[in-house]
C-alpha cells in the first residue's frame, strides 16, 4: 500500500510541475541574512554589461562610511566606471513620505556616483526587491537596501542563474521603467 501511495505522489508531483511550466534554471542559491550582500557585491564586481535594480527602500548613511551599505554603493560606482549600465528604480510613496525622503536621499547620493536613478509611479507601491545582472543573474527576495535589512534583520532572498528567467525579469524591469521618472514628486 505504501508503494502505491508513493507512486501516486510522484506521479501527482510530476503532473503538478508540468502544469506550472517551470523555467530552466542553471542554479539557485539561498541568500539569507548576511549572505545577500556578500554575494551581491561579488556579482557586481564581476558584472560586464548591466545591473538593473528595482528596490522598495534603501538608505544612505553618511555616518556609516565603513558600513555595508557604503560597500555596496561603492561597488555600484566602480561598475559605472567600468561602463556597466547601472539603473535603479526606487519607490516613491504617495502614502509614506518618510520612505520617499529616504529614497530621494539615496537616489541623490547614487546619482553622484553615476548610477542612473528613477522613481516609480507614486500611485503604485513598488514593493519588489529585484536585481538583474548581465541578463543572467537574478536576485529576488525580501531584502531592502536599508541598514537594518543588510546588517541586522532576518531576510530571505534567492540568487538564480537563468537566462530565460532573467529575460522575464528584464521585461518586468522595462515595464516599470517606462512608467518611472527621473524626479521624485511626493514627500
Amino acid at each position: 500500500m505504501k508503494k502505491i501511495f508513493i507512486i501516486f505522489i510522484l506521479i501527482s508531483l510530476n503532473l503538478f510541475t508540468e502544469e506550472l511550466n517551470f523555467l530552466p534554471v542553471e542554479g539557485a542559491l539561498p541568500l539569507n541574512n548576511r549572505d545577500y550582500t556578500k554575494n551581491l557585491i561579488k556579482l557586481i564586481k564581476d558584472s560586464k554589461k548591466t545591473i538593473h535594480i528595482i528596490m522598495l527602500e534603501g538608505g544612505y548613511y553618511p555616518e556609516r562610511v565603513d558600513g555595508i551599505n557604503q560597500k555596496l554603493y561603492d561597488e555600484l560606482f566602480d561598475a559605472v566606471k567600468r561602463n556597466v549600465d547601472v539603473k535603479i528604480i526606487l519607490d516613491q510613496s504617495g502614502f509614506n513620505p518618510s520612505q520617499s525622503q529616504r529614497n530621494k536621499d539615496l537616489g541623490e547620493y547614487l546619482k553622484k556616483g553615476g548610477v542612473k536613478v528613477f522613481y516609480d509611479d507614486p500611485e503604485v507601491t513598488l514593493h519588489a526587491k529585484t536585481i538583474i545582472i548581465d541578463s543572467i543573474f537574478i536576485i529576488v527576495g525580501s531584502t531592502n537596501w536599508s541598514y537594518y535589512a543588510l546588517d541586522k534583520n532576518n531576510e530571505a532572498s534567492i540568487l538564480i542563474k537563468s537566462d530565460s528567467l532573467a529575460k522575464i525579469f528584464e521585461e518586468f524591469f522595462n515595464d516599470v521603467f517606462k512608467r518611472s521618472s527621473e524626479n521624485i514628486t511626493v514627500f
